[in-house]
């Protein structure tokens, strides 16, 4: 009978505990080995309240543990966390709605959770530890990230934060050491923010899909102010930095962006270079500074379909300022820069190596020297689709310009000549150095002392009203195929259409000064050089002042005297032509 009797109570146990909560271990306050911990595998812990791991204390997590938190609350970790689950057992953090995990703990029948349950685990700047495959869903209450780092030192590996209400993971823009390694961010409002761009080399193979607002990293403090940061694509996310904030290199510094990276930047702002940037892009994989709505490159990074569109405009420039460098850009691209007039590439007086660079869409120019010498060298680059070209440029840095190209630019193709004063040593220009074998020139000056050589083909249109004046060297190497050209901006029969303004403007004799040899240029030589459409003030196309040598040189269309020696000048002149002058 009794037998019987406690068997009849099993079963009415055995029912009991069957229609009840899930068996739980309740957690509050502070906590650790010894302290409420380990936390062990298997078992489902209920945090009722806050949880801290206090400083000098350790948490050890056991793989398949499951946490789950009350309505607003969180995790802090001061001191140690060692949380090290498994694939097959990963460790989990939800909440207490969260039926899937660990079942039903609350008692209160089918339940999912739902983002903006709980708040964070947080770590501080004393924390350290592990976290291996740790699963962190349905956080983010008062906009808190699922994980926030705060200056810790902890690695993070193979871990997924899903279903927050605010990012998966923020660093909230302090200097860390931890490490993120081979993790997920899916389904949150965003993925990952607050990083300091000295801090993304340390994420490595990340993902993010289905989040809110981006699948991206967002850099929260865009300064690099000692020592290298490289950055290659698999420290971002989907090849993609977002910087809502500045990009500042610091002098001394050095920022190395590797091939396939791509920057989009905010509204309004830009990349300022008073260190070193060094850019390895490849042509199949360039380095990309683009808007932030730009979706050609790197996707829809900021999740709103077509409801954005990139356009000139859009943010302002990457500007290499005085004394910065040595930096090298190869396969570098910028799109959609020139706010505030800025050119995509500023360059001032500054030590810069482009090869293979791009500036597409710009609403001022690709380039601009900001009329400085400096050290820069421009080879085989492409400026196309903006405003201008290239502006700036003082003709003794012209050489530095190699085999560029330049098309579907308003206001010209070319490169627009800021200052031609040459005081001293030997500059010779190529058609090579030129774009479409033109520039477009204010008045030039060769002092006593210096040499000017123009190569064949080399098409220089002057500005109304500007001359040339030689008292050093001026050596033109034209070839009847292939002259040497002065010329008006207005004149389209040489090299095309340079301003851009179809027949609205018309080349005609006046429109700018002239040649003069001046007393000293003796050692001048002009092959096959045109001169048209000068004249002005009556001043004749050339004057020559001293013994120079003018052969098969062509004077057409001017105001005045096509050719005119003064004072005692004893030049040679053979098979020249002079026509429709004066």
């Amino acid at each position: 009978m009794s037998r019987s009797r406690n068997l009849f109570l099993s079963l009415v146990v055995g029912c009991l505990v069957a229609t009840s909560v899930v068996g739980q271990v309740t957690l509050s306050g502070n906590i650790s080995d010894g302290s409420g911990g380990p936390l062990l595998s298997g078992v489902v812990y209920h945090a009722t309240g806050d949880l801290t791991v206090p400083t000098g204390s350790t948490l050890t997590i056991q793989a398949g543990a499951i946490i789950k938190f009350t309505f607003d609350k969180q995790m802090t970790v001061n001191g140690q966390l060692v949380a090290q689950g498994t694939m097959a057992a990963p460790i989990v953090l939800t909440s207490i709605e969260d039926d899937t995990a660990g079942g039903d703990t609350n008692g209160n029948g089918p339940s999912v959770g739902v983002p903006d349950s709980w708040r964070s685990l947080r770590f501080n700047a004393t924390a350290t530890g592990t976290v291996s495959y740790l699963q962190l869903r349905f956080a983010g209450r008062l906009g808190l990230g699922g994980i926030g780092v705060n200056g810790s030192t902890v690695a993070f590996n193979d871990c997924t934060v899903s279903d927050c209400s605010a990012a998966g993971l923020t660093l909230n823009n302090t200097a860390t050491a931890s490490t993120f390694t081979s993790c997920q961010f899916t389904n949150n409002n965003r993925a990952v923010e607050g990083v300091r761009l000295e801090n993304v080399p340390n994420f490595t193979s990340n993902t993010a899909s289905g989040n809110t607002v981006n699948d991206c990293l967002s850099v929260s403090s865009g300064t690099i102010a000692s020592g290298t940061t490289t950055i290659t694509t698999s420290n971002m996310i989907s090849n993609v930095i977002l910087c809502p904030t500045n990009i500042t290199v610091a002098a001394g510094s050095t920022l190395a962006i590797d091939q396939g990276c791509i920057i989009k930047m905010a509204f309004d702002r830009q990349v300022t270079v008073n260190g070193t940037l060094n850019c390895s892009g490849s042509s199949a994989s360039p380095v990309i500074f683009t808007s932030l709505v730009d979706d050609a490159h790197g996707g829809d990074s900021n999740n709103d379909g077509t409801n954005t569109a990139p356009g000139p405009d859009s943010w302002r420039t990457i500007a290499f300022n005085n004394g910065s460098g040595p930096s090298q850009l190869a396969f570098t691209e910028i799109w959609y820069g020139g706010r505030l007039a800025n050119a995509g590439f500023e360059v001032q007086d500054a030590s810069v190596d482009m090869d293979h660079c791009a500036a597409r869409f710009c609403n001022a120019a690709g380039l601009d020297l900001n009329n400085q010498t400096g050290t820069v060298t421009v080879t085989n680059c492409d400026f196309s689709d903006n405003d201008r070209a290239v502006v700036g440029v003082p003709l003794a840095a012209l050489p530095g310009f190699v085999n560029n190209t330049a098309s579907n630019n308003a206001a010209h193709d070319t490169i627009e000549i800021s200052s031609a004063s040459l005081s001293s040593g030997a500059t010779a220009i190529a058609a090579v150095n030129m774009l479409s074998n033109v520039v477009i020139c204010p008045s030039i000056n060769v002092a006593a002392g210096a040499t000017l050589s123009l190569g064949q083909g080399c098409i220089l249109k002057m500005n109304f009203d500007r001359q040339v004046t030689v008292s050093g060297v001026l050596t033109c190497s034209g070839t009847p195929g292939a002259p040497v050209v002065f010329t008006s901006l207005e004149d389209d029969s040489a090299g095309g259409d340079t301003n851009h303004d179809g027949t609205a403007t018309l080349p005609a004799p006046d429109h700018w000064r002239g040649v003069i040899l001046q007393s000293g240029s003796a050692s001048s030589t002009l092959v096959d050089t045109h001169v048209r459409y000068a004249g002005r003030l009556q001043l004749p196309s050339i004057r020559v002042a001293d013994d120079v040598t003018l052969r098969s040189c062509t004077v057409l269309s001017c105001n005045s005297d096509g050719i005119q020696l003064t004072g005692s000048a004893r030049p040679i002149i053979e098979d020249c032509l002079v026509d429709s002058c004066g």
